[in-house]
């Protein structure tokens, strides 16, 4: 009979009483701990990769290959320069080669008859030397000319400026016709994969801060997790502020240079607060969410992250309270009151 009461409850286990089945979860208890709050910033998009492509030599600009905003690979022909008096000295270069190595070609068959006739005494040493020298300074400048065309084909090859990498043109600063001196911009250009922000920090928070520290950003009202990857000890001595650079977590290529920037940072003020494992806090619906467990089925709470410690996260929620359990493993597949069962 018990083995029979044990088969007939079995479903509702797993099912629950809506016959919903329902989802495997763990949870741990709220508790409340000391933290120290988060305090906002004001921080810029920057773009770590970018770049002002200049010309590696000067010249007239007989092509222009991009405009602005135009996305670009690596590689790319952005523009080339008028390479035709480079052109007409390779070619007297290798007409030069040419006429040498004909005449190295007949000095080393007379060397090879000399070479015969000394070891038969027909023929002084000094002419035979004379052969000999003529042959190796023959030689000589063959490799000299080589070097000489390869210096000018590298010359020419440094008349088109190419992307340096994948980006987009933010600015154009030549057209057909345009005379480019050495170094000078032809073209800026960004990275959009290697979006940052900047903050000048207090030094009483900067202090405080270390690399792969997690930081929250919110941009145009969007969230996105980030860490701290970069404290640059050189300050503003007006307002006691020190750069700090932020990366973001994920590749973000929507982003626009300049961009405002809210920056959630821990302040050295420290509060009571109620703090959950961080596998419990969520994005659901564009905001941060933890689940509770309620007599087996699952209640979402809206949570403000105020803070870290020791691994867990510092909130502040309207309905969580210290002993409610919340879910910290499963809880990317329930939804609001999806019934639940504790591993």
């Amino acid at each position: 009979m018990r083995k029979l009461v044990m088969l007939l409850l079995a479903p509702l286990v797993l099912f629950g009483v809506s016959g919903k089945r329902a989802s495997l979860v763990k949870t741990q208890v709220v508790q409340k701990a000391e933290v120290k709050s988060l305090q906002t910033f004001v921080g810029t998009v920057i773009y770590a990769k970018s770049s002002k492509v200049a010309s590696q030599r000067s010249g007239a600009v007989v092509f222009v290959g991009f405009k602005e905003g135009d996305n670009v690979k690596k590689g790319k022909v952005l523009n080339r320069l008028d390479n035709l008096i480079i052109k007409a000295q390779i070619s007297s270069l290798k007409a030069t080669l040419n006429e040498v190595l004909v005449g190295f070609k007949k000095a080393k068959k007379d060397l090879a008859r000399y070479d015969v006739l000394i070891k038969k005494d027909a023929v002084s040493q000094s002419v035979y030397d004379d052969n000999s020298f003529s042959v190796e300074s023959l030689e000589n400048k063959i490799g000299s000319l080589k070097a000489n065309i390869k210096a000018k084909e590298i010359e020419m090859s440094k008349m088109v400026t190419l992307a340096p990498f994948d980006g987009v043109i933010v600015s154009k600063k030549i057209e057909v016709g345009d005379w480019v001196g050495q170094g000078g911009v032809v073209a800026e250009l960004i990275n959009l994969k290697s979006a940052q922000v900047v903050a000048n920090i207090p030094q009483g928070v900067a202090l405080d801060l270390k690399p792969k520290m997690p930081v929250n950003v919110v941009i145009d009202g969007k969230n996105y997790d980030a860490y701290i990857s970069a404290i640059i000890p050189k300050g503003d001595i007006s307002t006691r502020t020190f750069p700090v650079k932020i990366s973001f977590k994920k590749n973000i290529s929507h982003l626009f240079e300049g961009m405002s920037v809210a920056i959630s940072i821990q302040s050295g003020i420290k509060i009571k607060s109620l703090v959950v494992p961080r596998d419990a806090v969520l994005k659901r619906f564009g905001q941060d969410v933890v689940f509770v467990d309620v007599k087996g089925s699952a209640v979402m709470i809206p949570v403000t992250i105020i803070g870290y410690v020791n691994g867990k996260v510092a909130v502040s929620a309207k309905g969580l309270s210290v002993g409610m359990k919340v879910v910290t493993k499963g809880n990317e597949r329930i939804f609001p009151k999806s019934p639940l069962k504790e591993i």
